[in-house]
């Protein structure tokens, strides 16, 4: 590979890293606030409909996504 084939390789390369990263910390930090949320609200006693909404609302999801995390960590 010549020089510059190789340097718009690099580029490319660490462009797509960096990109799956900042997806995947997004993704970790929804998840985690999700849990928080979902185990607050099972200690204070509200419903798996209530939680999801509030879920939903907070996260600014829509409900089948809530429910993804609400599979994930309504029963854990």
């Amino acid at each position: 590979m010549c020089n510059l084939s190789q340097g718009f390789y690099d580029e490319g390369e660490a462009k797509g890293r960096a990109e799956g990263r900042a997806e995947g910390e997004a993704k970790g930090r929804a998840e985690g606030e999700a849990k928080g949320l979902i185990n607050a609200a099972k200690e204070l006693g509200a419903s798996y409909e209530k939680t999801l909404d509030m879920v939903a609302d907070k996260l600014h999801i829509s409900h089948e996504d809530g429910k993804k995390y609400m599979d994930m960590y309504w029963n854990a």
